[in-house]
C-alpha cells in the first residue's frame, strides 16, 4: 500500500492498519503525509482477500445518506446563514485563493439576496495550500472570525474574495488585518489563532475529512446531500 501510494501521490505516505477487520473483513487504512502545518490523513479500505485498496466511505443503511455525508463533511460545524423551513440547503466549500470560488462566489451574491430566506446556506473552507500560498492563513482568519464574531463571517468572506487578486503571500497578514480591521473587529482577537499551530492542524484534519469524502477540488457544492 506505501509503495502504491508514494507513488500516485509522488511523495513519501504512511500506512496505518487498525487492528480488527470490519465485521465484513474490510480492513480499514489510514494514509498520511506530513506537510508543513502538519500531517494530512485519508482513509480507505483493504478487502479480505488482501488484493484491492478502495476509497470511499461506509454508510448506515438505516440513515438518511445525504444527511450522513453533510456530517462526514463537517457541515454542522459550517458557517451558515439559515433560513427556517428552506426546502433547498446548500453547502459551499471553497478556498479563498481560487479564482473560480472568487468567480462563484460574485455569482452567487446576487442569487442568494433574491432567494434570502428560501435556501439555507453554509460555507466550509478547503484551502489547497500546497498549490495556493496564503490560502489556509485566510481560512484560518475566517474561523476564528467565525468563532469570535459570526455577525462578521460573511463580510469578511466578501471582502476576502473582492481583494483575491491584491493579496500575494508576502502580504497576505497585512491584507487580512485591514480587513478585519474595516470590519471593527480588533486583530488581537485574531492574531492568537492566526498563529496557533494548533488551530492550522484543526484546518489540516477538515482538509482530511473533505479527502475521504471525495472532494477535491473548489468550488464544491453540495445541494441537499448531493454533491455538485
Amino acid at each position: 500500500v506505501r509503495e502504491t501510494t508514494d507513488r500516485i501521490l509522488e511523495k513519501k505516505t504512511t500506512v496505518a492498519f487498525p487492528q480488527t477487520p470490519l465485521a465484513d473483513g474490510l480492513k480499514k487504512v489510514v494514509i498520511s503525509y506530513d506537510t508543513e502545518f502538519g500531517p494530512i490523513e485519508a482513509g480507505a479500505y483493504i478487502d479480505a482477500s488482501g488484493k484491492f485498496l478502495m476509497a470511499g466511505r461506509i454508510l448506515d443503511k438505516s440513515q438518511d445518506p445525504r444527511r450522513q455525508y453533510l456530517q462526514a463533511l463537517g457541515a454542522d460545524g459550517a458557517a451558515k446563514r439559515p433560513a427556517k423551513g428552506a426546502a433547498v440547503e446548500i453547502l459551499e466549500i471553497s478556498d479563498f485563493q481560487c479564482p473560480s470560488c472568487g468567480t462563484a462566489h460574485e455569482k452567487l451574491t446576487p442569487f442568494l439576496k433574491k432567494y434570502a430566506g428560501k435556501i439555507s446556506y453554509s460555507r466550509i473552507d478547503l484551502p489547497f495550500f500546497e498549490h495556493h500560498d496564503w490560502a489556509i492563513h485566510a481560512a484560518v482568519v475566517a474561523r476564528a472570525i467565525q468563532r469570535t464574531n459570526p455577525d462578521k463571517y460573511w463580510p469578511f468572506v466578501d471582502a476576502v474574495f473582492a481583494a483575491q487578486e491584491q493579496i500575494t503571500s508576502k502580504n497576505v497578514e497585512a491584507k487580512l488585518k485591514e480587513i478585519v480591521g474595516d470590519l471593527d473587529v480588533a486583530w488581537k482577537t485574531i492574531e492568537p489563532s492566526y498563529k496557533s499551530k494548533a488551530d492550522k492542524r484543526a484546518l489540516l484534519a477538515q482538509i482530511s475529512r473533505m479527502y475521504d469524502n471525495d472532494v477535491y477540488s473548489t468550488p464544491t457544492f453540495v445541494v441537499n446531500g448531493q454533491r455538485v
